[in-house]
């Protein structure tokens, strides 16, 4: 037996060796950069049942990365050193969500995948120097 656990793997599975470094922390150097979040919005039928789940990457600019002593209002706690960003979103219109600024939770297990809260950096258009 092998208990609840199954056997040890003493080899990385493909997974971890493919994203071996994906994992971000917050850094102060990302304040005034513009990131990327990857958010669920609820789908509803024509008699306003929720009928499922879409992820949008949404944009938005961090303003500031927590220090220790910024407070989550909501829970009555403070936020870690560089555990959550205060966040300025953009507008999505198609849903009608204004702009507005918010304490969001960036986990570093989040990074650059895709899935709901998932975050990653925004580099804007890339030009390849190639003309149409």
């Amino acid at each position: 037996m092998h208990g609840r656990g199954g056997r040890r793997r003493t080899e990385k599975s493909t997974h971890q060796r493919l994203y071996t470094g994906g994992r971000q922390k917050l850094q102060k150097s990302f304040e005034k950069k513009r990131i990327e979040v990857c958010t669920p919005f609820d789908i509803f039928d024509k008699e306003s049942n929720v009928t499922g789940v879409d992820l949008r990457w949404c944009g938005e600019t961090i303003e500031k990365i927590s220090d220790g002593t910024d407070r989550d209002k909501e829970k009555r706690r403070y936020f870690k050193e560089n555990e959550a960003a205060l966040i300025a979103w953009d507008p999505v219109e198609e849903v009608g969500a204004p702009a507005e600024t918010v304490w969001k939770v960036l986990k570093e297990c989040n990074w650059n995948k895709d899935c709901a809260d998932s975050w990653r950096i925004n580099f804007g258009g890339i030009d390849y120097g190639i003309d149409d």
